[in-house]
């Protein structure tokens, strides 16, 4: 039998790691803006907005409902809301981090190795219209228009966790399918890219400068993109396979469940947050360079001008 204790100390780990996942993400999402229009920040603007929307329904109803020990609003908020983190935004973010390893395979497939710069002058036209598809999807999966609000899946005081109804667990079951046939294809794109990169590597020295740091930014994001597909693979391995190890309502099959759920939003946040800040510092110290490089080019001409008098 749950006690008050238990549930309302869940409720405060939800609270805190739902705050960070917050911190994180907003500090991405205000880099990204002040970043280029590029379709791959423009992708990864768009995850920071769902892990944001992740941790604020952690924050804002499920956290603060176990630590009042208290239902916040009606029962069909309370589906709402858990549909939202439970399923439909989890989907979103493989989606969209789908979305990312594809423009990765095109960039070091079409885009690196070719003298053409802009392969596609509709990226960001095409990766916006994409990432709309995936968010209507998300949408959908969030409000299920048209089912039974039995088809919800909910918090509730007697059961840490979700409580499930056999129809939410058929769209548990289309979910899963939905992120194994992402997880395949992602991961299988990365294996073509990491041989791309890795038969690259050794013909560096034949490349030119402007070659050698396109192809050191293309490795950079290929391992950004790597490492956020693997928290949606790992996600999936704890929600689906490790959560059968522990009984219900205990420590265990709280953390492989809920528990961990949370903590996607804050490891997201920190590798986007990580990279993000090393190419800001690159950028930085590109442009103090080149700065240097035109100062050189204008002091030329005035020692030509003095030695001529």
């Amino acid at each position: 039998m749950l006690t008050k204790i238990f549930i309302q100390n869940a409720g405060y780990y939800i609270i805190l790691a739902s705050t960070v996942g917050l911190i994180m993400n907003f500090s991405v999402f205000s880099q990204f803006l002040k970043s280029e229009r590029t379709s791959f920040y423009i992708m990864c603007t768009s995850q920071s907005v769902s892990n944001i929307l992740t941790s604020m329904i952690y924050f804002g109803y499920i956290g603060v409902s176990y630590v009042l020990y208290l239902p916040l609003g009606p029962s069909w908020l309370n589906g709402y809301m858990n549909q939202s983190v439970g399923y439909g935004l989890i989907v979103m973010g493989s989606l969209t981090q789908m979305m990312i390893t594809i423009n990765r395979f095109l960039v070091v497939f079409f885009t690196l190795y070719s003298r053409v710069r802009d392969v596609s002058k509709y990226s960001n036209q095409v990766t916006v219209v994409g990432l709309a598809v995936c968010w209507m999807s998300s949408g959908w999966l969030s409000v299920l228009p048209g089912w039974s609000e039995h088809c919800f899946i909910k918090s509730s005081l007697d059961h840490l966790g979700w409580s499930s109804t056999p129809c939410s667990i058929n769209f548990g079951y289309l979910m899963f399918a939905t992120l194994l046939i992402i997880g395949i294809t992602s991961n299988f794109l990365n294996i073509l890219i990491a041989r791309k990169l890795m038969v690259s590597a050794k013909n560096q020295s034949l490349s030119s400068e402007m070659s050698k740091k396109r192809r050191e930014n293309a490795k950079k994001f290929f391992i950004q993109s790597l490492c956020q597909d693997w928290i949606y693979v790992l996600q999936m391995l704890i929600c689906y396979y490790f959560i059968r190890w522990f009984e219900k309502d205990t420590v265990g099959q709280f953390m492989s469940e809920m528990g961990c759920d949370v903590l996607v939003p804050v490891v997201d946040g920190l590798i986007m947050f990580s990279f993000n800040y090393r190419e800001k510092k690159t950028l930085r110290e590109i442009k103090n360079s080149n700065n240097s490089d035109s100062m050189k080019a204008f002091e030329k001409p005035k020692i030509s001008v003095c030695s001529v008098k």
